[in-house]
């Protein structure tokens, strides 16, 4: 589109995205390349895909912690979906800093045992905005089934859930398709049965989040094992690295990655809960 100065590529994946700066306001953007597929019907379907991401990301227009869509375009050979830019890079980028840094004490021998990625206070306040993102997509309608550290952005001061792709309307019923990523697709999602599954799915997600900004690896590293272990105790928080978490976080966790999605709090509930809102002492 002529209305933007496009830059350097600041994301890639399935689709490239570039920094652009529009030429009439001088106000930043990011713009996401699909390419165009020459096979008929692999291009309607892209193309669908397209429509159903634009239309549901609009349907959150306004919506402070989600990432908001400005224009959709289209070339003799992409689309074009321009986004407002987020220069603080995603929530994997600064995991994998901590990671990082934590491995470089550990090797200096400086503690006998690993401190949490994240102490309880940010990783309350961060997962505050991303559950608020949650919480306005299902009171939408909408459930993401994409939640993981790449499609969290930080956005100035804000912290907003990005990349749209797999979202679907829960208002016409259950779902049926398996998609996701592997480390956080919630076991409903996995074993789809006659019953299908709702945006609950998401708060699986969510509960391993958290899991992750506490520790740094996910509490089922694989599909197969998320599957092989078909009960609640399965769920293991190993003392070396959770020995200075708090017992109301490890409670908070359980409930998000009960295996019965009935169970799980809902974002709304999650949003008044005294860890969430770091309320309660020590924080």
């Amino acid at each position: 589109c002529d209305r933007f100065k496009v830059g350097s590529v600041v994301g890639t994946g399935q689709s490239t995205v570039r920094h652009a700066i529009c030429t009439e306001t001088g106000r930043e953007y990011a713009v996401k390349y699909i390419k165009k597929d020459p096979d008929r019907v692999t291009a309607v379907s892209v193309l669908q895909a397209l429509v159903t991401e634009c239309g549901l990301m609009s349907r959150l227009r306004d919506q402070q912690n989600i990432l908001q869509l400005a224009g959709v375009f289209e070339s003799p050979s992409c689309y074009e979906i321009v986004t407002e830019y987020c220069p603080g890079g995603d929530l994997f980028g600064i995991l994998i800093e901590r990671v990082q840094a934590s491995d470089a004490t550990q090797a200096q021998g400086v503690n006998s045992s690993p401190a949490p990625l994240f102490n309880e206070a940010e990783a309350a306040a961060t997962m505050r905005q991303v559950i608020k993102g949650v919480a306005a997509c299902h009171a939408k309608g909408i459930a993401h089934r994409d939640l993981k550290p790449e499609n969290v952005l930080l956005c100035q001061s804000r912290i907003v859930l990005a990349d749209f792709g797999l979202a679907a309307d829960v208002h016409s019923g259950p779902l049926f398709q398996c998609c996701g990523t592997a480390e956080f697709v919630a076991p409903e999602v996995l074993q789809t049965t006659c019953d299908g599954y709702n945006q609950s799915c998401d708060i699986w997600s969510l509960g391993v989040l958290l899991y992750i900004l506490m520790c740094g690896y996910p509490p089922y590293p694989s599909m197969e094992e998320l599957l092989q272990q078909r009960d609640h105790a399965s769920l293991r928080f190993p003392h070396d690295e959770w020995a200075t978490v708090s017992d109301a976080a490890i409670r908070l966790i359980r409930s998000m990655l009960d295996r019965r999605p009935e169970c799980r709090p809902t974002a709304a509930e999650l949003l008044v809960h005294p860890w969430v809102c770091g309320s309660l002492d020590g924080m």
